[in-house]
């Protein structure tokens, strides 16, 4: 378990950095609006990501 005081975008960074992640998986939830990518934190996850990044699609997640 890792506990970090952080932006969410930069405490899954931090993490994937501290464990050397080969991999980052994230939902797409807040990504985009009006086709363009927003500030969310899956977006600038994938931007920050020095490790591959997984997208899932979960536009159709219960709220």
């Amino acid at each position: 378990m890792h506990t970090i005081l952080a932006e969410p975008h930069q405490a899954i960074l931090d993490v994937a950095e501290r464990t050397q992640a080969d991999l980052i998986v994230i939902g797409n939830r807040g990504m985009v609006r009006n086709g363009r990518f927003t500030k969310a934190a899956p977006a600038r996850v994938l931007r920050g990501a020095t490790c591959s990044v997984l997208v899932v699609d979960t536009s159709d997640a219960a709220t």
